[in-house]
Formats: C-alpha cells, structure tokens, sequence
C-alpha cells in the first residue's frame, strides 16, 4: 500500500510540474506585455529606422588623444605587490 501511494505522489509531483512547465511562461508572456503596456511603448512600433542607406557604414571616433606617446593608446601602467 505505501509503494502505490508513493508512486502516485511521484506521478502526481511529475504532472503538476509538467503542467506548469506548460502555464508559466503563458503567464510570463501576458506580464510582459502588460508592463510594456504601461510604459507606454507597447511593442516596438516606436523604434525608427536610421537615415542612412543600406550597407552604408559609419564609425564613431573620439578622436586623436593628445596624451599618447609615439602613437601608443592612454594606458595606465599599474604596478603590483605581491601579498604574502
């Protein structure tokens, strides 16, 4: 009698488990929509495509350091102590 009501708790556990496996992320989906919701945004209908062509490249520098030496970037030269 306790072999069957332990294998029906198992299978019991292993059910519930599947099934909300199956609800959670429904519920997740419809939470994250109601929060985008709310934010006013919705979905990402306010996203606006860039000006420039297709395949056309741009790079953003910040320029020449006026720091560096013999054409070497600005790095910090940290010495360390080794602690005993």
């Amino acid at each position: 009698m306790g072999l069957l009501r332990t294998l029906a708790i198992i299978l019991l556990i292993y059910f519930i488990l599947k099934l909300i496996k199956r609800v959670v992320p429904i519920i997740l989906k419809k939470v994250i929509e109601k929060k985008f919701g709310q934010m006013g945004g919705g979905t990402y209908t306010n996203y606006q495509e860039p000006l420039r062509k297709e395949g056309e490249v741009h790079i953003k520098s910040a320029g020449k350091s006026t720091n560096s030496q013999n054409g070497v970037d600005d790095f910090e030269d940290v010495d360390y102590e080794e602690v005993k």
